[in-house]
């Protein structure tokens, strides 16, 4: 069994743009990105009940791990830009190809950017990775 270095990705127009020319890449995650997510949920701690049994209590924030699959997975964008009419992402050659440059600067794009295209832009990360879509059958 050979292990494709080059992972699978695919380009996806917006259609949140009216004018259409907004696009996102996606790629396929690997494993190293399954194990990067399983970190957020290690927010846990037990909860002792009335009757002296103990629960494990789980935190797990939906929009935090939805903007952590994008992070990851998000190799390249055309046509969305900042307010001053800059690329709102920037990207750098990675271990996995082409990443997020500042993470930083994409958490504060996410955070202002619009609900329906952050949507639209994670609803192609499940396209790309359906394993990660939780309302999926069977999950």
């Amino acid at each position: 069994m050979i292990l494709s270095k080059t992972p699978i990705t695919r380009t996806f127009f917006l259609k949140a743009d009216p004018e259409g020319k907004a696009s996102v890449t996606i790629r396929q995650a690997n494993n190293g990105d399954e194990m990067d997510i399983a970190k957020l949920g290690e927010r846990q701690r037990w909860s002792r009940n009335v009757d002296g049994t103990n629960d494990l209590v789980v935190q797990f924030n939906y929009e935090e791990t939805k903007r952590l699959q994008v992070k990851l997975v998000l190799t390249d964008t055309a046509e969305i830009l900042d307010d001053e009419g800059k690329s709102a992402f920037t990207f750098r050659m990675g271990k996995n190809g082409n990443e997020i440059a500042n993470t930083d600067q994409f958490n504060a794009t996410w955070a202002r950017m619009d609900v329906v295209v952050a949507d639209e832009i994670y609803e192609y990360v499940l396209d790309v990775n359906p394993n990660w879509d939780t309302a999926a059958e069977g999950k």
